[in-house]
């Protein structure tokens, strides 16, 4: 596979040159999140609704295979960088068979519990039974959807963005074809409407993941069979991916985590209170997608440089994520503000719906800047090899400072307090945190000069 030397010339271009490609893969995954959202919007307020109530474990699971993705990643990066190419041959389809035995675990568990979760998020009458309907269906391609992070993170780590990009618009292309189809019965289809949502991204993502193994495997070369079967070499790559993807996994879930706590919350507000906070939540993912694609263009440039002791060029690096991330998030803060009401009739024109996804828009935007500065020394960490630093910022923000804040805040002032709460935390923790982060890092690369 050919290896994109990240430790020469310009830094700015190569960052481009990465997150250009990654921005409309990643916009792939998070737009069919859109568009089902969309189309089931279409259904009632109940069955979006409904979907808002799946997002927490759906997010967990995508949440979970992005840990494994950005493990191999960090691993391949370094190892490129200090000239390692082959061991990355061992790792990845170890990392391939980490990844599906978690989530097989996870899809088991959910399945299991499935009644009880819901239940306690505060799910009941026809919403419980829309959601379970949903999830049911859509356990099918959670196994087949861990593969897709992995397979991402991989050709990354070579400098290879293009690769990545085309899967994910595959993935994208898929499900948007597939959601009116099954979703109100045209053609020779049934219509079976939030069944069809779930059915249609289970079917994106099982097409999607058979792409990505065809990439690794045929195009790439980076699948070796004698290693797969060779138990000590498979303990020796566990313990490397799972070093770093078992605290990312762990962080990674406190925003689900986070998220379900809100629901539940807001479920005592009603399902207006509830549909709106899925629609803010998938309009606010997707408008992130440049700073997410800059996050992951960053990633093997910092993790190749890293590897190659070139920690002046990881410094600028980080330098121009941070920039970028203020520049990008004061535009959203403006643009969200002026433009919300447009963006969120478009899926619901319930005045209550509409109402409660305002409150978000007015007050929430504006303290991006200084929240995202969190998963930009996050991904420094995870890209140096440091998981245990970005484990602790995550978990802090989360656990520490949000879930106490929103309680507080919806304690006093209903959805209003809580959003209040949700900004306060975003600008004090994201002021604290980088400072913090900053400190560590300048003095982890002056210590390795």
């Amino acid at each position: 596979m050919k290896n994109e030397k990240l430790t020469q010339g310009s830094l700015h271009k190569h960052l481009f040159r990465i997150s250009f490609p990654a921005l409309w893969g990643v916009m792939s995954v998070m737009g069919f999140q859109l568009v089902d959202s969309y189309f089931v919007s279409l259904l009632g307020t109940e069955p979006l609704a409904a979907l808002s109530f799946s997002f927490p474990i759906t997010f967990l699971f995508f949440s979970i295979s992005i840990s494994f993705g950005s493990a191999v990643s960090s691993i391949s990066s370094r190892l490129i960088g200090s000239g390692r190419v082959g061991k990355v041959r061992r790792i990845v389809p170890h990392t391939y068979m980490l990844a599906g035995f978690v989530s097989l675990i996870l899809t088991f568990l959910t399945f299991l519990f499935h009644d009880q979760i819901f239940t306690l998020l505060g799910a009941s009458g026809r919403l419980f039974e829309n959601v379970r309907a949903y999830m049911m269906i859509w356990l099918i391609g959670a196994v087949p959807s861990s593969f897709i992070p992995v397979s991402n993170g991989t050709m990354r780590a070579f400098g290879d963005a293009k690769s990545p990009a085309v899967i994910l618009a595959v993935s994208m292309g898929s499900n948007i074809i597939l959601d009116p189809f099954l979703i109100f019965g045209i053609g020779p289809f049934p219509a079976l409407g939030i069944q069809g949502a779930a059915l249609a991204t289970a079917l994106a993502n099982i097409l999607t993941a058979l792409l990505a193994l065809y990439f690794i495997y045929k195009r790439k070369k980076l699948i070796c069979v004698r290693h797969i079967v060779k138990p000590v070499l498979f303990v020796s790559s566990a313990k490397e991916v799972l070093r770093f993807a078992l605290p990312n996994s762990v962080s990674n879930s406190v925003s689900p985590i986070v998220n379900s706590f809100i629901i539940s919350m807001l479920s005592a507000s009603g399902a207006h209170a509830v549909a709106a906070y899925g629609v803010v939540s998938r309009i606010e993912t997707f408008v992130f997608v440049p700073f997410m694609a800059t996050l992951m263009g960053a990633a093997p440039i910092i993790g190749q440089n890293f590897g190659a002791k070139q920690y002046s060029r990881v410094r600028e690096v980080f330098r121009l994520v941070v920039r970028l991330n203020i520049i990008w998030s004061s535009m959203l803060a403006l643009l969200l503000s002026c433009f919300a009401y447009s963006l969120i009739s478009l899926f619901s024109k319930d005045p209550e719906v509409v109402h409660y996804a305002l409150l978000f828009f007015w007050i929430v935007p504006f303290s991006y800047a200084f929240g995202n500065l969190i998963p930009c020394c996050s991904s420094a960490f995870n890209a140096m090899g440091m998981p245990s630093r970005s484990f602790f910022l995550t978990l802090a923000r989360g656990l520490v400072f949000t879930l106490p804040a929103v309680y507080v805040g919806y304690s006093f002032n209903g959805a209003k307090g809580l959003f209040l709460a949700m900004a306060l935390v975003n600008f004090c923790a994201g002021l604290f945190f980088f400072y913090w982060s900053k400190a560590k890092l300048d003095k982890v690369l002056g210590m390795m000069r």
